[in-house]
């Protein structure tokens, strides 16, 4: 007998074009159509994919799975509600309409705003998707959207004598062609070849613990990675989370708070309702410094003893979902920049992000800053590059002094278990009164 069964299928429709150094070097296009399902028998999980069956064959291949399946593990959902919806989110101006070469001229715009002197290398990418998510249960729920994600990457390299810098930029959401002009993707090209050559002439940061202005986007990075991933239910279960029995308890400065919400429209993260049908809606992690509870799967939500949140998502029919961030945020505080930098004394602002890593078990980071500025007596003067930040998530939590009023968000690709699935960071100017800065020794 089985237990419970789902079943999703998923049809993309994408295109992907590559420009270097101006000229076209690649132009993609796919379709997909396939069935995922799974099945609990005697508690016990199958699985099945496909793209040459239909769903009740996919259905059956699960079942015989979980039958097969000798697993001392036995799990257990926790009780949702139903589901019961069809929402098509149409853009204004659907990416299906436009012509290749209306792309392709969009990319070599960008390019020639970037190209500027000192450039020596410069690579772009388009990408659309129009993607259909059909969702069923054996409890009854259904459900069924339709989205478009539309992005441009893009990435400029200056050179002068031996020193090489690079600079890069962004833009993606669940829009269609529009969100090109929204974002005024032609000034971000050009203050990308911009800061590209600024770079080359920015000295080595000093290091050592001092205040320090991180910006949204870096902000957004600390958020997603060291805060965000802890509170991923599966992580938390598996004992590798410095969050775990730390619901209810303080771990920041009053000022944090903290959501996680697909349903804000036009992010790249954003989802109608996730692999398991549960619908869109903020999920609270930490408000006023206090960690309110996890991200969780109907699985994960029964192993925590904490509710089900819709953070079930997987990269595609073939994978396995996981417990995984969509739209994660720092909301904004009441301060200017101004005001945090007139603050303090002697510091840093980091801008931009070039990634990094993050340890959730034992709560500590790493970070890399595209570039910042120094700060001294209050006012912002010389351009710093290749700047590390590290520290401990808890502490830098605590040590959150001023938010900024306003907040940004930065799109990506987040990893996790060999998947990469659509989210957005968002963060205002956070001031953080000690953190660890690494860098090089020219002053």
């Amino acid at each position: 007998m089985t237990d419970f069964y789902e079943i999703i299928e998923v049809n993309s429709d994408g295109n992907t074009i590559t420009l270097e150094d101006g000229e076209v070097d690649e132009v993609t296009s796919t379709s997909v159509d396939g069935f995922y399902a799974r099945a609990l028998v005697n508690q016990r999980w199958g699985f099945a994919s496909t793209t040459s069956m239909n769903k009740e064959e996919t259905l059956k291949r699960a079942k015989k799975s979980a039958r097969q399946n000798n697993s001392n593990e036995k799990q257990q959902l926790a009780e949702t509600k139903k589901l019961n919806k069809e929402i098509n989110l149409k853009p204004n101006k659907n990416p299906k309409e436009i012509p290749i070469s209306e792309k392709i001229d969009l990319l070599k715009d960008c390019y020639n705003k970037a190209n500027q002197k000192k450039i020596k290398s410069t690579k772009f990418q388009y990408s659309d998707q129009q993607l259909v998510f059909n969702y069923e249960n054996s409890e009854g729920s259904l459900g069924r959207y339709k989205l478009n994600r539309t992005g441009l990457s893009g990435k400029a390299i200056a050179k002068e004598g031996n020193e090489i810098q690079t600079a890069s930029t962004r833009v993606y959401g669940t829009k269609g062609f529009e969100i090109f002009k929204e974002n005024d993707i032609y000034d971000k090209s050009k203050q990308m070849g911009e800061k590209a050559i600024d770079l080359l002439d920015a000295k080595r940061p000093p290091s050592g613990k001092m205040p320090a202005i991180m910006g949204p986007e870096l902000a957004g990075v600390f958020v997603h990675e060291a805060v965000g991933h802890a509170t991923e239910g599966d992580i938390v279960s598996k004992d590798n989370s410095i969050l775990k029995g730390k619901v209810g308890e303080k771990i920041g400065n009053e000022k944090v708070n903290i959501k996680d919400n697909p349903s804000l429209k036009g992010k790249y993260g954003s989802i109608p309702f996730d692999w398991e049908g549960i619908r869109a809606q903020e999920t609270k992690l930490v408000e006023s410094g206090k960690l309110l509870g996890y991200l969780n799967s109907r699985e994960t939500a029964k192993t925590n003893e904490g509710r089900v949140t819709p953070n079930s998502r997987s990269e595609s029919f073939s994978s396995t979902p996981q417990v995984r961030m969509t739209n994660t945020y720092l909301e904004e505080g009441n301060w200017s920049l101004e005001e945090m930098i007139e603050e303090i004394q002697e510091g840093i602002l980091l801008t931009g992000s070039r990634g990094g890593q993050v340890s959730t078990g034992e709560g500590t980071f790493q970070f890399n800053a595209e570039d910042g500025y120094l700060i001294k007596d209050g006012e912002k003067k010389d351009q710093v590059k290749d700047v590390s930040l590290s520290g401990k998530t808890l502490e830098v939590l605590k040590n959150i002094k001023g938010l900024g009023k306003e907040k940004e968000f930065s799109p990506g690709r987040c990893g996790k278990g060999g998947q990469l699935v659509p989210v957005s960071d968002g963060a205002p100017y956070t001031y953080v009164e000690d953190l660890l800065v690494g860098g090089g020794s020219d002053f």
